[in-house]
């Protein structure tokens, strides 16, 4: 009669030994699962395995229904083309948790706070949006389970971006002051525009926007008493808060076709208008330092030290 428990416990001996024997003859860099973390920033928090593989499954998950919803298929995985995809996955999921890490670092040394009341208004603006989605109702439980979240992974993020947009808000205000203050020394406009303007298309004519009336029936509601009030050549008294950030302005004409105006806007909106993909140039330049003085070490994807 076999034995099976003695052909169980030879198996697990012998799986036992080819696994020593493996381990003796790796470095730590061979081993990064035991050895190493996701990512290593000097002085700070290092991202951590379980961090990156959340992250990494939450953004596997979300590809995939991205995929399904566009009628596309996605690479088969092991070709070229499917680990090209995965490596980009992996670079995002660590990138953004990095830059998570920084920003958070940044916030406290700017003293800015985000409190649970802001998280659960962010979580509520969420249930609001999926109720009203052009493509059916959802519901906040639904959500979660497409696309793979908990509510705390959905906490966490949604609290990493009110931490970014606090940052970023705090940072263009400084750039719009800086702005404002280069045009009160005697500075051309025009100039100033071109160098500080986020609005690219504004700022390639020095700054001006033609508005008709219907124009203005649009503009956001900080900004129309200024214009209204403004007589024509003056500037208003420093950068104006919008919704989707800051706004330095001067009134060049007005008549019943509408005004002349010259614009200098610094991206800086709420959390509702936050877009990752609309963030300016001088933000990324400021993370890219922020990761240069960090010396980040990473040890997943496409950067992956040995």
């Amino acid at each position: 009669m076999l034995d099976w428990l003695a052909v169980l416990a030879q198996t697990c001996r012998t799986l036992l030994a080819c696994c020593l024997l493996a381990l003796a003859g790796c470095t730590t860099a061979d081993l990064p699962l035991l050895g190493k973390p996701a990512a290593h920033i000097d002085g700070g928090h290092d991202i951590s395995r379980s961090e990156y593989q959340t992250r990494l499954d939450l953004y596997r998950s979300l590809n995939q229904k991205q995929t399904a919803l566009n009628g596309t298929q996605q690479a088969v995985p092991g070709s070229t083309q499917g680990h090209s995809d995965e490596l980009q996955l992996e670079d995002k999921a660590v990138g953004d948790l990095v830059n998570e890490e920084l920003m958070r670092e940044q916030a406290a040394t700017m003293r800015l706070t985000v409190s649970e009341k802001e998280v659960d208004q962010q979580v509520t603006f969420l249930q609001q949006a999926l109720t009203s989605s052009p493509t059916g109702p959802t519901t906040l439980t639904q959500f979660l389970h497409t696309y793979g979240y908990t509510m705390q992974l959905l906490r966490n993020q949604l609290r990493a971006r009110l931490v970014q947009v606090k940052v970023e808000n705090k940072l263009a205000l400084e750039r719009a002051q800086k702005a404002y203050e280069v045009l009160h020394s005697g500075a051309q406009f025009a100039d100033v525009a071109r160098k500080y303007s986020d609005d690219r298309s504004s700022a390639a004519k020095g700054g001006e926007i033609d508005m008709t009336p219907k124009d203005l029936a649009l503009v956001d509601s900080a900004l129309r008493p200024i214009i209204d009030f403004l007589q024509p050549g003056a500037t208003g008294n420093g950068p104006v808060r919008a919704q989707s950030g800051f706004f330095v302005l001067r009134l060049l004409a007005r008549d019943p076709s509408g005004v002349k105006v010259l614009v200098i806007y610094t991206y800086g909106p709420d959390a509702q208008h936050f877009r990752e993909n609309n963030v300016p140039q001088w933000f990324k330049d400021y993370v890219s330092g922020l990761q240069k003085q960090a010396h980040v070490r990473y040890y997943v994807g496409s950067r992956a030290e040995a």
